[in-house]
């Protein structure tokens, strides 16, 4: 009786297949994303522009410096303030420890959203059979979409963005109907911390607040917005009050009026934030299809309330990247969620499920995470070493005021220290340049030609190098593309090349004479 009895328990093949199909996704997700970090000296070392300035931000944040008061930041400060456990861990180990640790975070971070789609999928979906196979394709579309996959491998802002957008859909999704005031409130402050991050996800609130009012339940969005304007007091308000006027510009107006900037445009773009921007173009357009025909099953298969928020939080991102003047591959990261949620309903598009055929109803949605695996790889097989980042820090002088174009490299050398008045550097060199640019001063691509005319950017960069002993650069040469004339003939005047290097992350450095 007894062997019986655990033949009985144990768990049936069919399900026991969607878990180890979840495990199967989450361990792609994980390869995609950590692939990078396996060539050399690049864990610790120069992976991106932007994680540099996040972590230096939360770095000079944990010394005592505001934000937007002391320093320039572009984005909203919740991130500084979630990356301090990282930047502590640097300022006692090494910053190489301390942005790695972070960049492991990150990995974590992207699984957990792999989880809260299959919460939200299995909530959609309420035929069990149906829900497994639907969990299943909508982890493994946000564990290949492109976007994402370029945005968690390091330490970016999009992940963050996901976990809050979420967690705050799970609070509308999450439970049976109907959607308590309790809800709502906690997921107005779950988008307000996701805004406070990066302002774009204000798309999810917009949404959120429609949704709702198709739905007819007014009642939620009074929660909602309430829920929104606590969080925002709560995460921005002491910054905002520490220097108004320095937030406002910094946060609001710079991101209004970005000049134009980012390597795609027109149909190279939106293949590009559909996650099909490095297949064949008839792969793209078949992808493009499938992707269609997904949106169409999904607005059919789920209420109003789900297909006006999901639907309408995809058009809006892929709206507003396709138009802005500005934009990165990663800020297709914040597509991901959206994307997996309508991949996993549509494979529920008929009704009366058997087995065979929820089978059949799977393979065209999977289709579209083969395709994304593959468009995510590309991009991997470019990835190269670079330099032995503690040698550059051998030829740094100690307590040395080091002068860099990107405090990426600082970073990775170990050698970044916090502005001060005698060591003048910025956290964001090119954020900088952001708030001074006009349509005036930047004409054509923000790079280089927003750093060149703009003179008080100039200047103010003179300075820097008037005060460093050190400069530590990209590129093998001073010849600095935002860099005047006036600043590679001090340079090549006042400091000597002491070391340089190629490979994927060209730099050197140079000691004052």
């Amino acid at each position: 009786m007894r062997v019986r009895e655990r033949r009985r328990a144990r768990p049936a093949p069919s399900a026991l297949a969607p878990a180890l199909a979840l495990g199967a996704v989450c361990a792609v997700a994980v390869v995609l994303r950590v692939a990078p970090w396996f060539t050399a000296h690049t864990f610790g070392g120069v992976l991106e522009y932007d994680d540099g300035v996040y972590y230096a931000a939360s770095r000079a944040l944990a010394h005592g410096l505001v934000p937007y008061r002391d320093f320039v930041v572009i984005h909203p400060p919740l991130s500084s303030v979630l990356f301090l456990p990282f930047a502590a861990l640097g300022a006692w180990l090494g910053d190489p420890v301390g942005i790695a640790a972070a960049r492991v975070a990150v990995v974590v971070v992207s699984l957990v959203n792999i989880a809260l789609v299959v919460r939200i999928v299995g909530a959609l979906v309420r035929d069990k059979p149906a829900a497994r196979v639907a969990c299943v394709v909508g982890a493994a579309g946000y564990a290949t979409f492109p976007g994402a996959v370029a945005a968690e491998h390091t330490l970016l802002l999009e992940p963050v963005v996901n976990l809050f957008a979420l967690l705050g859909a799970l609070s509308l999704f999450g439970s049976e109907p109907p959607l308590t005031r309790r809800r709502a409130i906690v997921a107005g402050v779950l988008f307000a911390a996701a805004i406070s991050v990066k302002v774009f996800a204000a798309v999810y609130l917009v949404v959120a607040v429609v949704a709702l009012l198709a739905a007819g339940n007014r009642r939620a969005v009074l929660g909602v917005v309430a829920g929104t304007c606590a969080g925002l007091a709560l995460f921005d308000g002491p910054f905002f009050l520490a220097g108004p006027r320095a937030f406002w510009t910094d946060v609001v107006v710079t991101q209004l009026r970005r000049p134009p900037d980012g390597a795609h445009s027109g149909f190279h773009r939106l293949a590009d934030i559909l996650g099909t921007g490095d297949v064949h173009l008839a792969v793209a357009v078949v992808g493009g299809l499938v992707l269609a025909a997904s949106v169409l099953a999904f607005a059919v298969t789920t209420g109003k309330f789900a297909a006006v928020f999901w639907l309408g939080s995809f058009a809006g991102f892929v709206g507003a990247f396709a138009l802005a003047p500005s934009y990165f591959t990663h800020y297709a990261g914040v597509l991901a969620p959206c994307v997996a949620v309508i991949l996993g309903v549509a494979v529920v598009t008929v009704r009366g499920f058997g087995r065979a055929r929820v089978a059949r109803l799977a393979l065209a949605p999977a289709v579209l995470p083969a395709l994304f695996a593959y468009s995510s790889s590309v991009p991997l097989t470019q990835w190269s070493g670079q330099a032995d980042w503690a040698e550059v820090h051998r030829l740094i002088p100690p307590e040395s005021c080091v002068y860099t174009d990107a405090v990426s490299l600082s970073i990775a050398a170990d050698d970044f220290r916090p502005p001060t008045a005698d060591c003048p550097i910025w956290v964001d060199g090119r954020g900088v340049n952001l708030t001074l640019a006009s349509a005036v001063t930047t004409p054509g691509q923000f790079y280089p030609q927003g750093f060149l005319a703009d003179r008080r950017w100039q200047q103010a960069n003179l300075r820097q190098l008037e005060a460093a002993e050190v400069v530590l650069i990209r590129g093998t040469t001073a010849a600095v593309g935002e860099w005047s004339s006036d600043a590679r003939d001090y340079v090549q005047a006042n400091f000597r090349e002491v070391w340089e290097s190629g490979g994927r992350v060209p730099a050197s450095l140079w000691i004052r004479r």
